[in-house]
């Protein structure tokens, strides 16, 4: 459980993080910027600077701050990823100031005043001190004005649309929604079960499949010449029939040999792929017609031009060799995938049904099956990072977030009953329920905790890339960045 909190904690820590990419704070001036502007890009003409007192140093000490707060080190590798996120947040900046500016929206003196005095000429004790207003200098004094000015108008559109400290603006989070989300975190259910997958599918049913449709697996004797360019196949393929060139010749010196050997054979010699090759119905039935030793005309195949030789009579398949059964395998599963999954529905439905009758252990026994055991967890479809995760020990229960039918099956079974065979990907599961436990309120409220915040980032993504794909915003961060830190580009 320790555990749990701990990662929660660190969670909640880089969602911090993040948002302090676009919530600005008042830090000290950043030391060791460069004493020209290195621009990174610009928002409706106003560059994006980087240099000494700008915000997009500061906000790079910031972030740097941020990441030890969160226990992450910083170290020269990372300084991409700051100045990067510092940079974005530079933009971000200029573009809500100037839509603010439109909206005629102005902190007031009163505000600015306030904040100021908090901010900069308070002393130890937390009163407004006459002395550190008067030692400070007229350009200090305005330039602090002007910053504070911005700041507070970039918080108020971040109150306005996500809320401010005391709850008064922006986002609002229903008692019903909390309580509903609490629902789907705990209690959290573990199970035992198992699992059907295609390897189940037996190969008696693959041969048969193979012998009715035999003529997929046949193998045609054909040599290639391949080009790159129509024209010049029409030109190879008339010399080839004007008795100027020989097909092994012309192959010799004009194929680009993409899917042959190095005489021109076909590699993937299988009717299936002759019918990827030529997609075209004509130009496939041209390659079928031809003769012991006729050449076609040239045929289109994706960006290739074919010319095709027939060297000798079609082989049937050998579907008593465990290659061409791999092969039909193969085929199957990508292209009568239905097939299979009828198959193993139907494997799983009779297994559910004797487990129901006779008990989960003995019809394992029956089936010669391996019973697995999940975590707990509770309800979390899509597998929200800001929730705890739906456990993923079986490859087949990654697909299990994304499943409806697989919660609404799993948390509706009751102890002793056996479910229903659910589809994941390729495979189906069989879910009986192990234990039903309560997630501790802490943890739990860390998570409700997490979820706040992550419903806050995603809200400010969406306001970041209204602004990073609109015409105004021009970039060239990396660039600038390669050409700035990483050595001269010519």
């Amino acid at each position: 459980m320790a555990a749990i909190k701990k990662k929660l904690t660190f969670a909640g820590a880089v969602i911090i993080l993040l948002l302090a990419v676009v919530i600005f704070v008042f830090i000290p001036t950043a030391g060791g910027a460069s004493a020209s502007p290195l621009v990174f890009g610009e928002w409706d003409g106003t560059p994006v600077e980087y240099v000494q007192d700008s915000f997009m140093i500061r906000q790079a000490q910031n972030i740097s701050a941020q990441y030890q707060a969160a226990g992450i080190q910083v170290n020269d590798r990372m300084f991409y990823a700051i100045l990067r996120q510092a940079y974005e947040s530079a933009v971000l900046r200029l573009a809500i100031l100037d839509d603010m500016r439109n909206a005629r929206y102005e902190p007031t003196d009163r505000e600015i005043n306030r904040t100021l005095i908090r901010q900069y000429y308070t002393d130890e004790n937390g009163r407004y001190s006459d002395t550190l207003y008067n030692n400070t200098d007229e350009y200090t004094k305005m330039s602090r004005r002007k910053l504070v000015q911005e700041e507070l108008t970039a918080a108020r559109y971040f109150y306005d649309c996500l809320g401010d400290p005391e709850g008064f603006f922006g986002l609002k989070t229903s008692v019903n929604e909390e309580a509903f989300l609490r629902e789907m975190i705990t209690p959290q259910r573990s199970f035992s079960y198992v699992t059907f997958d295609s390897s189940d599918y037996p190969d008696s049913e693959v041969v048969r499949f193979g012998e009715e449709n035999a003529e997929l697996f046949a193998a045609l004797d054909l040599s290639l010449i391949s080009f790159d360019d129509e024209s010049e196949a029409a030109r190879v393929h008339g010399q080839i029939a004007a008795g100027e060139t020989t097909f092994a010749e012309a192959e010799a010196a004009y194929s680009t040999r993409r899917g042959t050997d190095g005489t021109g054979k076909l590699l993937n010699r299988m009717r299936k792929d002759v019918n990827t090759l030529f997609p075209d119905a004509a130009d496939l039935e041209a390659v079928l017609s031809l003769g012991e030793g006729e050449i076609s005309a040239p045929l289109a195949s994706g960006a290739s031009f074919l010319v095709v030789r027939c060297d000798g009579p079609q082989q049937p398949a050998d579907f008593s060799d465990a290659e061409t059964v791999r092969t039909v395998r193969d085929y199957m599963e990508r292209n009568e995938r239905g097939t299979i999954e009828d198959y193993v529905m139907l494997l799983a439905e009779n297994f559910s049904d004797d487990a129901a009758a006779q008990g989960f252990d003995a019809a394992l026994a029956e089936y010669s099956r391996t019973k697995s055991e999940t975590s707990a967890f509770g309800i979390n479809y899509g597998n929200s990072q800001a929730l705890p995760p739906v456990d993923a020990g079986n490859e087949i229960l990654v697909a299990a977030a994304d499943s409806e039918e697989f919660f609404r099956t799993a948390f509706s079974i009751q102890e002793g009953d056996v479910s229903r065979p659910v589809m994941l990907n390729n495979g189906a599961i069989i879910l009986t329920l192990s234990n039903t436990s309560q997630l501790d309120p802490g943890t739990a409220d860390l998570y409700l905790q997490q979820f706040a915040g992550g419903v806050r980032q995603w809200d400010l993504q969406a306001i970041a890339e209204m602004y990073f794909s609109s015409s105004k915003f021009k970039d060239n961060f990396d660039l600038t960045y390669l050409r700035s830190f990483m050595g001269n580009l010519s």
